[in-house]
């Protein structure tokens, strides 16, 4: 019984970790597709590149 206790803990935060990291994936990805979309938008609109700072 001690063993199934201890794999299932050790389950959990290995669950717990692959939650945080798949969290900040998709945190970073979605932060290079925001600067990538503002970026695209602001050229269309006519913004000088110097502005963007």
């Amino acid at each position: 019984m001690a063993n199934t206790k201890s794999l299932t803990l050790k389950s959990a935060k290995r669950g717990r970790l692959m939650y945080v990291f798949e969290a900040a994936l998709e945190y970073y990805i979605a932060i290079l597709v925001a600067g990538s979309f503002l970026a695209t938008i602001t050229k269309e609109l006519g913004f000088s590149d110097s502005l963007m700072v």
